[in-house]
């Protein structure tokens, strides 16, 4: 048995793909600028990368890496989703000043960053991170709860 896809079928399919997308929108809009700082950093820090590992360290480029960066992309853009899904639920609605979206996009940011300076430090020989980090405070280190 075969179908045909009717107009009032191409219709409804267009109206939920048009919905589906205006949704998504309407959650990554409050963060998209961490959104695609972060996809910035991930894209810059394969190609640092890429370019480390053949120039520098004569490595193999292996695609399982690639896919790493990939996995990356969607797994950050998820974390800075879930923290404002979570700021928004439990924080703002109590009046609490927590910026938990800029906290995750800020660690998930400078990690990123290092990674890119460590690339560029192994191509370069220039270490910028070192000399950065001694311009960062130090700050406490919270107790371990899993003692």
């Amino acid at each position: 048995m075969k179908y045909k896809l009717t107009s009032l079928s191409m219709n409804i399919i267009k109206s939920f793909v048009f919905g589906a997308w205006t949704t998504l929108w309407v959650v990554i809009a409050p963060v998209q600028w961490f959104v695609l700082a972060t996809f910035v950093l991930v894209v810059s820090d394969f190609i640092t990368g890429l370019i480390a590992a053949k120039h520098a360290r004569h490595e193999k480029i292996q695609s399982s890496k690639m896919k790493r960066s990939v996995w990356k992309l969607l797994l950050y853009t998820l974390a800075i989703l879930l923290s404002h899904l979570v700021a928004s639920i439990y924080f703002i609605p109590k009046g609490i000043n927590f910026d938990l979206v800029w906290i995750a996009s800020g660690v998930i940011s400078l990690t990123e960053f290092k990674s890119n300076l460590e690339n560029i430090a192994v191509v370069t020989g220039l270490d910028i991170w070192n000399r950065i980090e001694s311009y960062i405070p130090r700050l406490p280190r919270l107790p371990d709860d899993k003692k």
